[in-house]
């Protein structure tokens, strides 16, 4: 699990921003709030912690569930949501690895076709389009 300060690191880096000031710029903010967030006397709302998100590029629906579980005081309710975090993460890891386990087909396979295969709709020597 991330934290609060990853994800304004992220977006800053990501953005080449240099400080807090230009992030809190960037998000329509005043300097205050982020300042804030790093301090955790205060919490970002849904939609700013999604686009820090976003701008960290990272899945804006795992990142507020995470706020959900910085936030909650409850035990029972953090629990849930953690829950909810590794099905997420866990879903977002068997979608990886289907897509990777896919074999695309490589540039060399496709070029291997030539005039004079007999696969080819253009076999033989005297190859003319039809």
């Amino acid at each position: 699990m991330h934290t609060i300060d990853w994800y304004l690191d992220q977006a800053i880096a990501r953005k080449g921003l240099s400080s807090d000031r230009q992030l809190a710029n960037h998000l329509g903010l005043s300097p205050g709030p982020v300042c804030q967030y790093r301090t955790k006397r205060t919490w970002p709302a849904p939609a700013t912690m999604a686009r820090i998100a976003e701008l960290a590029g990272y899945d804006p629906a795992i990142a507020l569930v995470e706020l959900n579980i910085w936030k909650e005081q409850d035990g029972k309710a953090r629990d849930v949501y953690s829950r909810i975090l590794a099905k997420l993460t866990g879903a977002a890891a068997t979608v990886l690895l289907l897509i990777c386990s896919i074999a695309p087909t490589s540039a060399q396979t496709v070029n291997k076709s030539t005039w004079n295969e007999p696969y080819s709709v253009y076999y033989g020597d005297n190859a003319t389009l039809l």
